[in-house]
């Protein structure tokens, strides 16, 4: 059991990890306009509605990437599941993209693409960790 939750929290923390990478890439490339403020739910709002469609896509990519890195990295940790806990995180990161879509307005395309996509991107990283890296779990 202790090994199981090892593995969800390390993949949670490579996504995450994944996530805050993506985000300050896209800042850096794509910083704020001058006088922005986070604490302005209309210039947030109008902030991300307004963004470049590559900042659009930077923001998907982080957000499929970190679902992939998460499934991965919790098969890595937990070589004695089957893909129940990368789904475990995939579920978690789920959750945590609906809070984040919920309080910081995002185009619909983004919330749509990150929700429907975060399970099976953890999936992936598990087929990736298991079926193309030949690595074997033990039942």
């Amino acid at each position: 059991m202790g090994e199981k939750l090892i593995a969800v929290v390390a993949g949670m923390v490579a996504a995450v990890l994944c996530i805050v990478l993506f985000d300050g890439l896209n800042h850096l490339v794509y910083p704020p306009p001058p006088g922005f403020s986070y604490e302005n739910p209309d210039m947030l709002k109008k902030f991300m509605f307004n963004a470049p469609f590559v900042s659009k896509t930077i923001l998907v990519l982080g957000l499929i990437i970190a679902g992939i890195t998460g499934g991965f990295v919790s098969s890595k940790f937990d070589k004695t599941s089957d893909q129940r806990i990368p789904l475990v995180v995939g579920g978690l990161l789920f959750v945590q993209y609906a809070f984040n879509f919920y309080s910081i307005p995002h185009p619909p395309a983004i919330t749509i693409i990150g929700l429907v996509m975060v399970v099976p991107a953890a999936r992936f990283g598990y087929l990736l960790y298991v079926k193309y890296l030949g690595a074997q779990i033990k039942k």
